[in-house]
């Protein structure tokens, strides 16, 4: 019977076991194989920062071959010519990171308050508009009355004037926030920035080695 192994890869990165026997990104022609059994293991087994680059298991044909480590003579060279790339582990957000976060979120609660507002704002000048018509067209349309009761109609128009300054004051400073922020904040870029801090790589250099037989010029 005919043994198949496997490789874990998506294509362009692939896994192998560090000296601790933990899973590490690493290049094609670096790719570690194994049985079926412990590479579908290891693939479930991921860390969440692994997880993200959509591994799968690819089968190896009988005999080897030249993308995997079993071919150690090809692939030592190979590994020279291909950058490996360094993924970081267990990423935690400083606390400093994590503060502006929390800001940006803020804002967020801020300019939807701000919005919201704003249209309660727009429904209640509406209202304190129609009830001092009303009370002015009172004053106009109904006969003249004693000075008692003028002086109560002149109250019930000050107390709607006054009600309605209060709103337009707040109505002012909130469409200010609005205007001077363009009402929004895009949070959804913020957090992918700050995703991103968990995701991140580094490729590491190739460097060459120095060829003792190449003839020095002079």
């Amino acid at each position: 019977m005919i043994k198949v192994d496997y490789i874990i890869t998506n294509g362009k990165i692939s896994i192998c076991l560090n000296e601790n026997g933990k899973p590490v990104t690493c290049g094609k022609s670096a790719a570690q194989v194994f049985s079926k059994e412990k590479a579908e293991n290891i693939l479930n087994s991921l860390p969440n920062v692994l997880k993200n680059f959509h591994l799968k298991l690819k089968c190896v044909s009988p005999g080897g071959n030249n993308d995997t480590k079993k071919n150690s003579s090809n692939t030592q060279n190979e590994e020279k010519s291909e950058k490996t790339v360094l993924y970081g582990e267990d990423y935690e957000p400083c606390k400093e990171v994590t503060k502006w976060m929390e800001l940006s979120k803020s804002c967020d609660v801020l300019f939807s308050e701000a919005r919201k507002r704003r249209s309660e704002l727009h429904k209640k000048l509406s209202n304190v508009d129609k009830e001092l018509s009303n009370a002015m067209h009172e004053i106009e349309l109904e006969k003249w009355k004693s000075g008692s009761d003028g002086y109560k109609e002149y109250k019930k128009v000050k107390e709607v004037l006054q009600k309605r300054r209060k709103i337009k004051d707040e109505l002012l400073v909130v469409q200010s926030i609005i205007t001077n922020t363009k009402g929004s904040i895009n949070l959804k870029n913020i957090e992918k920035t700050f995703e991103m801090l968990s995701t991140r790589h580094f490729t590491m250099r190739i460097i060459e080695e120095d060829n003792p037989f190449e003839r020095i010029e002079d």
